[in-house]
């Protein structure tokens, strides 16, 4: 028997002095060939993550690289969809509005892979990964017409960019992986080495170039231009969300509520361009998982859950001003018990508010904080929870024992098991 430290390998197979290389393609091709469907060749090595990966091929559902029957590889992965193709005000004005959908479809849950990944315009932009602001576009030769060029390069890379930060927050702290959110990027960056500056002075541009476009429908005009101003403050909201501890301002957010009903109300003149989006692009993704659908949100619905967003985070300024560890608690337990739930967005901004350097809003240290709820609760101007005690230095003196005991206290709770 073989101690448990101990593995057992195959003895070394002697090489040939003189081994020469040999081509076998053929001979292992045409040996291939006589292979019936299902049928499985392996060796005495052959072990259980062998066997899984082998049911995985030629299975659709679970063979990421499968090409089906009268499909040749450049159908199964390349796209006809011409990104510098001209586009009509209408079909920007649509295609902001599916990006938006698609948004707030990965906000709800979904991976990136069934939502904004699938978008053309997306993977051009983030794929090859750009090293400057000027390699981020939709192709090498910039497109003439400005729409495309400018408005909708902007807004693109707004949203990446707002993703970003999201994607930051939300990996920082604790949540549910697969269930609530998603934070797999599948070997994309969402241009987090570029400072969000640059995507300010882009969408400044932009809203400047659109509203001198007089040879445009003034209701599309204000349609796109509202779409670019939502983008703007959007991406100021989540750029400085922790700034909401100094300022306590939700400016940006009461914009975002405000800039939502003209959105609203300008969705019927967007023109849809499904073609823009394609599930070719998955198989691109570094991921073992396979083409799945691409998630549909309505309209409504993306409003409504970045309108809640919104709200969340505005009322989330109430919890900000400290007025005890009872009303503190109440306030938190109230905003994370609303139907439908806050996202997840919020509730890791309310984390990272919550707990901030080991201090509660960045105000209140932990200890005092559990000193201020043992007061509430049962111990009322005890000298037990006294602060100055801990200042006490003379051995003799019984402050420096209560100060020993109620250290112990409070590290037990992190004490390692004997």
């Amino acid at each position: 028997m073989l101690p448990n430290n101990e593995v057992r390998v195959p003895p070394p197979r002697a090489a040939a002095q003189s081994a020469a290389p040999r081509d076998i393609t053929a001979e292992f091709t045409e040996a291939a060939s006589r292979l019936r469907t299902g049928q499985l060749v392996k060796d005495e090595m052959f072990t259980l993550f062998e066997a899984v990966g082998a049911l995985e091929i030629m299975d659709s559902k679970m063979d990421s690289g499968y090409i089906a029957p009268g499909e040749n590889h450049a159908q199964a992965l390349e796209h006809d969809y011409d990104v510098r193709r001209d586009l009509t005000p209408e079909e920007v004005v649509g295609l902001m509005d599916q990006l938006l959908c698609h948004e707030m479809a990965w906000h709800m849950g979904h991976p990136l892979s069934q939502t904004l990944f699938t978008s053309i315009y997306i993977d051009k932009l983030l794929w090859p990964a750009p090293r400057t602001m000027e390699d981020a576009r939709f192709d090498r030769v910039p497109s003439e017409n400005p729409l495309v060029g400018l408005v909708l390069r902007t807004y693109c890379l707004a949203l990446i960019k707002a993703c970003d930060f999201v994607h930051a927050r939300v990996a920082s702290e604790y949540f549910y992986e697969e269930e609530d959110f998603v934070t797999q990027l599948y070997n994309r960056h969402l241009l987090s080495s570029f400072d969000s500056s640059h995507f300010y002075r882009l969408l400044d541009q932009a809203i400047t170039w659109i509203e001198s476009q007089e040879g445009i429908n003034e209701k599309l005009r204000d349609a796109i231009r509202s779409r670019l101003q939502l983008r703007w403050e959007f991406l100021a909201a989540v750029d400085q969300d922790l700034e909401l501890l100094d300022t306590g301002s939700t400016d940006s957010f009461e914009s975002c509520l405000n800039l939502l009903k003209p959105v609203t109300e300008t969705f019927p003149l967007g023109k849809a361009v499904p073609e823009a989006f394609s599930l070719k692009l998955q198989r691109k993704l570094a991921s073992t998982v396979p083409p799945r659908p691409i998630v549909h949100i309505k309209q409504e619905d993306a409003l409504a859950h970045m309108k809640r967003l919104c709200q969340d985070a505005i009322d989330m300024q109430q919890i900000l001003k400290y007025r005890g560890p009872s009303n503190f608690k109440t306030a938190v337990w109230t905003l994370l018990s609303r139907k439908p739930q806050p996202s997840v967005y919020i509730r890791s901004l309310l984390q990272a508010l919550i707990v901030s350097g080991m201090t509660i809003l960045a105000a209140v240290p932990v200890r005092q904080f559990l000193y201020d709820d043992l007061a509430e609760l049962v111990l009322p101007s005890s000298i037990l929870l006294r602060a100055n005690t801990d200042e006490v230095e003379l051995p003799s003196d019984p402050r420096f024992r209560i100060a020993q005991i109620m250290e112990g206290l409070l590290l037990t709770p992190y004490a390692p098991p004997a």
